[in-house]
């Protein structure tokens, strides 16, 4: 855990876990049980949480009644598979929307700690990488593993965006460590 620099002092006190979960799945799914697992365990421990999701749906109720504060961020979105550069053009402008919202929330609640809950969001890992921030990824597939180059690509960038890197399940641990 990195312990908060600019926190109050009753936070730095307790040095409790202020998290930020950039959630960027617009339909319920594997990764929405995953994050209310994890709010839910967490947050009986004492963590705070922010999540971050690209629009409005029944799973943001879950998530604030579980205590957790949820924003939108409409530009939020994965990294499409294509080479169109018009494609790539339009996620790299949403990405630099998506660093900002990041960069915003992190100074205006204190966030100790950053989860990015998708494999492709390692840019705004990388966005916050000289902060006193904590910053984890969890990879949930296997989706850019293939062709071989591209999972090597992929990897050695997660690795050096993120602190920890959590993959879900053993399948993609083994290809994510190969």
């Amino acid at each position: 855990m990195v312990s908060p620099m600019t926190a109050t002092s009753a936070e730095a006190a307790t040095n409790r876990v202020r998290a930020l979960i950039i959630h960027p799945y617009r339909q319920c799914g594997g990764p929405d049980t995953y994050l209310r697992d994890l709010v839910r365990s967490m947050s009986s421990r004492g963590t705070r949480f922010w999540i971050m999701m690209a629009r409005e749906r029944r799973f943001s109720t879950v998530l604030r009644d579980l205590g957790a504060s949820v924003t939108v961020e409409p530009a939020l979105q994965t990294l499409p598979r294509t080479f169109s550069p018009l494609r790539l053009t339009s996620h790299a402008v949403a990405m630099s929307r998506v660093v900002a919202s990041t960069k915003r929330l992190i100074a205006a609640h204190h966030i100790t700690l950053i989860h990015a809950d998708h494999e492709t969001l390692w840019p705004v890992l990388m966005s916050v990488r000289f902060r006193s921030v904590g910053r984890i990824v969890s990879v949930h597939g296997l989706r850019f593993t293939s062709p071989a180059w591209v999972g090597r690509a992929h990897s050695r960038v997660l690795a050096l965006a993120a602190d920890r890197v959590v993959c879900v399940s053993e399948a993609v641990r083994n290809v994510f460590q190969r």
